[in-house]
């Protein structure tokens, strides 16, 4: 299918005489300060939200900041205080000065912001840097600058946002890595400066009425409830162009559906040419990505979601992935009738906090299920699931407890074909442990004064064998972590404090241990060097500080 009729389709919507919702931009989901002070309320039964899909748009923040106002009696003196600052930086609006709003220019930090009749503009520069001191070692350190545009104008929202990320030294996420944190296509030592450096480009354009929005973005996502990563999708890839759709024609009822362009990084030889003598043009064969969620409220506190997605290449778009409705697998049954099947995933996920305080969430991702290996003790499925809880303001108020733990088995997110893999530009979509692997989070934090947070977080991780994905009968004979290649403990101590609205300040000691064991014909060291950056090798001290400013 033609990309242009996508185009067609987008600008036939936007002349619909819709009625006017516009801030449907969404707010990223590095904004983690945000997003736990969202579900803190939330915990408290002061709103409900749909976390299993994220980032929220800045109006659906705007909604539940606005309906928490409204229920200010049932708030802490420090929650009170947070809300006010985060009713101000999304919507301009000083509750504390009968609802004055704020100056179109903001020099701490710098900001300029424009509103009008069913419309604004926002223009910010964003910089960020988080250095690290290691003993018995060389610093390294990570800056991230750029700037960014948020417009409103009646039915239409449209952002964005450049950012140039620079490593000196180490790179914390290549391809492969197991380790959380946003990855990039890198330019290694370039101009001579040791490290690496990567643009990341993220806007789009939406369309918005009163149940629901469609657009062109290119951006990270997240689904599946978490708080150490997502294990549906983590959002810790490179951004990519998706077309999104997100609907709520009922309060019980949330529809969210992405078809995403991915980069399979794999030659297409019958695409690719010589423009002249020693001059080689390759060309990557096309990959994309079909996902939907659909999300079930039986009761106010507690969310179901059941989607499925599908990964396809070596054919154009097919129409029949742009609804949003489907399953894909069934679908693809009778595209790839007698041919080899394309790549399809089945999840669901499950949140609660129908007991006050308290958040209890799981996912599950299939990637390829046989009832014949349920009665076979020898085989097994192909999935991986997330356990998670947070306990907050009880029994001690301001205090919060995570628990969190993911086990996936040997090859999910893997394919045979290159292409097809749950992947794009190399980095796993989903959980960053990968397959064949376990770990177990549990963190301490506390809240004591508004915008000072304090945190403990301890973390055990371990991966197995690195098994290829062949085509052969035994390819469902590897059980979970028959041998440990790889392991770590990390315990770190994090405090942070934002004095203005949009300015973050922190410092973090952070000890971690990662060994690497011998096995499957490779080394201890070489299981290291393929799994962790060098500055984390072996058992080490970092001291971590650092601010970041519009992020």
């Amino acid at each position: 299918m033609n990309e242009r009729v996508l185009i067609f389709i987008f600008l036939f919507i936007s002349h619909l005489n819709l009625n006017i919702y516009a801030q449907e931009i969404p707010v990223h989901i590095s904004a983690t300060d945000t997003y736990q002070f969202i579900d803190e309320l939330a915990n408290e039964k002061i709103f409900s939200v749909n976390s299993c899909i994220k980032p929220y748009t800045r109006k659906e923040i705007v909604d539940v900041l606005i309906l928490a106002d409204s229920l200010r009696e049932k708030l802490s003196l420090r929650q009170k205080k947070e809300l006010d600052a985060y009713i101000l930086e999304f919507t301009g609006v000083n509750v504390q000065r009968t609802k004055k709003k704020m100056s179109l220019w903001r020099l701490i930090p710098p900001e300029l912001y424009y509103s009008g009749k069913n419309s604004s503009v926002i223009i910010r520069p964003t910089y960020s840097i988080n250095y690290s001191v290691k003993r018995n070692g060389a610093p390294f350190y990570q800056t991230g600058g750029g700037a960014e545009l948020l417009f409103y104008k009646g039915i239409v929202s449209a952002y964005a946002s450049l950012t140039d990320n620079y490593f000196k030294r180490e790179i914390l996420n290549k391809p492969g890595y197991l380790f959380s944190g946003l990855g990039g296509n890198y330019k290694y030592n370039e101009g001579g400066r040791l490290g690496g450096d990567f643009s990341e480009m993220r806007g789009g354009v939406t369309i918005n009425w009163k149940w629901g929005r469609i657009g062109f973005v290119k951006d990270h996502i997240q689904w599946g409830d978490n708080n150490f990563g997502g294990l549906i999708f983590a959002g810790q890839n490179p951004s990519f162009p998706m077309l999104v759709l997100h609907s709520q024609p009922f309060k019980w009822l949330t529809i969210d559906y992405v078809h995403g362009w991915l980069v399979s990084e794999v030659i297409d030889s019958s695409s690719s040419y010589y423009s002249k003598p020693g001059w080689f043009r390759g060309v990557y064969q096309p990959k994309y990505i079909a996902a939907n969620m659909i999300s079930f409220r039986p009761w106010k506190q507690l969310s179901v979601s059941i989607g499925n997605s599908i990964i396809y290449s070596d054919t154009p778009v097919q129409l029949v992935y742009l609804i949003p409705i489907l399953f894909y697998k069934a679908v693809d049954h009778t595209l790839s009738h007698g041919i080899d099947n394309q790549n399809s995933q089945i999840f669901l996920n499950i949140s609660s906090r129908n007991i006050k305080h308290t958040h209890l969430y799981g996912s599950v991702f299939i990637d390829e299920f046989s009832i014949r290996r349920i009665t076979d003790p020898d085989r097994y499925n192909f999935f991986g699931y997330k356990l998670g809880g947070t306990l907050s303001n009880w029994p001690i108020k301001d205090l919060a407890l995570d628990l969190e733990g993911t086990v996936i088995y040997p090859m999910v997110y893997k394919h045979r074909v290159a292409s097809l893999t749950f992947a794009t530009n190399k980095y796993n979509l989903g959980y960053f442990m990968g397959d064949n692997s376990f770990d177990f989070h549990t963190r301490i934090r506390y809240n004591p004064l508004p915008y000072l947070f304090a945190e403990i977080h301890y973390e055990y991780a371990v991966h197995g064998d690195e098994i290829d994905y062949i085509n052969n009968i035994d390819i469902d004979r590897h059980s979970l972590i028959q041998n440990k290649t790889w392991e770590r403990h990390l315990i770190s101590g994090r405090l942070s404090y934002r004095p203005v609205i949009g300015l973050k300040v922190f410092a973090e000691v952070m000890y971690s241990q990662i060994k690497g064991f011998d096995n499957g014909g490779r080394t201890a060291q070489e299981y290291l060097d393929l799994y962790s950056p060098s500055s984390y090798q072996g058992k080490n001290l970092f001291l971590n500080f650092g601010f970041r400013l519009g992020l």
